[in-house]
């Protein structure tokens, strides 16, 4: 899949190639709008999370303004930090 830098970039171009690549954004928004709430429910601020999970703030910051659609790399890196489970059906 071609690489966005923002969720808006992506929404603009969303002519999906395949019914994998349209699957595969919608987990990633899924997945980011869990970790999102789990960090706002348990006060989790930036800079504790970037500490845990061993990423940069920057990224986190910009993950929460929807402004960096993340790698699946990253996002595991977030949910292991947050000691969440990712539930495959």
């Amino acid at each position: 899949m071609e690489q966005y830098k923002t969720w808006t970039d992506l929404k603009s171009r969303l002519n999906y190639k395949s019914e994998n690549e349209k699957k595969e954004i919608a987990m990633k928004a899924k997945l980011t709008n869990a970790l999102v709430k789990k960090c706002k429910d348990n006060n989790i601020d930036i800079d504790e999370l970037a500490d845990l999970a061993k990423v940069e703030v920057t990224k986190i910051t910009q993950l929460e303004e929807n402004k960096y659609v993340p790698s699946f790399d990253f996002l595991m890196k977030l949910v292991v930090a947050l000691e969440m489970e990712v539930v495959i059906k």
